[in-house]
């Protein structure tokens, strides 16, 4: 990344013939932001480089942002929630990346023609924290900041063409096998009504299941966890709609362009 004079530089604007010191740069990364879409706003997280892919972002990257928690008290009862960690936003823009002093990315181009060798050598990875900052919805905002305050943050490099499927493999492979061919209502999984492909925990539960939304949500889901480990399909919630059989894997975007097209 190209180094320019830092602006508002306490010694003065850079004077022909002066020599520059590395102290009076600042990486042309620093000084750049990308425009905000329109009814988004910035927000700034600080992140270890190991959880803003090793540093290495840049104004104008899409990431998806996972937000980790561990276990915490429930109010009004002994249980905890569970572990969670969920890819829970795709192709967040981000508008600016701010580094310590001396670190953040660069190219064998900043330094001149002598080191266009070294240009395979791998960069050093950054040690001080990185400061990203994203575009995101209102809600969005208020999910980042409670995860930053209360659990964890992690970036992901996300170009256009990577999967944003949510779902687990064996729920995945499910909807597209064509083995299933009913869906049902249920609260055997959570205590609240959802619809899913019909399998053997739903037939041996539904009708017993209770209207108990979290408890029953938090008793199933060591089994759950289980049965997505195992890759068992019977005892896992398979959600789906009535028109699941239509289903196909590809990038949202491109889904809803078929949609509307």
């Amino acid at each position: 990344m190209p180094r320019l004079p830092r602006p508002e530089d306490p010694l003065g604007v850079l004077q022909p013939g002066e020599q520059l010191l590395n102290s009076r740069l600042v990486s042309a990364n620093q000084l750049s932001r990308a425009s905000v879409p329109a009814g988004l706003q910035e927000l700034t997280v600080s992140l270890d480089p190991t959880r803003a892919v090793g540093g290495a972002l840049n104004v104008g990257d899409t990431v998806g942002v996972v937000l980790s928690f561990e276990p915490f008290d429930l109010p009004d009862t002994d249980n905890q929630s569970p572990n969670m960690s969920h890819l829970t936003f795709h192709k967040v823009l981000v508008t600016a990346v701010q580094f310590a002093e001396g670190e953040g990315p660069s190219t064998s181009e900043d330094e001149g023609d002598d080191n266009a060798d070294d240009a395979t050598e791998a960069e050093p990875a950054p040690t001080n924290q990185v400061l990203v900052t994203l575009a995101l919805s209102s809600p969005q905002v208020e999910q980042v900041v409670f995860a930053a305050e209360f659990g964890h943050i992690w970036l992901t490099a996300e170009n256009a063409d990577a999967d944003e499927s949510g779902t687990r493999a064996p729920h995945r492979a499910a909807l597209l096998s064509g083995d299933y061919h009913e869906t049902v209502v249920t609260r055997a999984f959570t205590g609240q009504p959802a619809r899913g492909l019909r399998n053997r925990f739903i037939d041996e539960y539904s009708a017993a299941a209770p209207v108990g939304y979290p408890a029953i949500h938090h008793l199933t889901a060591p089994i759950r966890a289980a049965a997505a480990a195992r890759g068992d399909q019977s005892a896992l919630h398979l959600w789906a709609g009535t028109g699941f059989a239509s289903a196909r894997p590809g990038p949202v975007a491109e889904l809803v362009e078929d949609l509307l097209t």
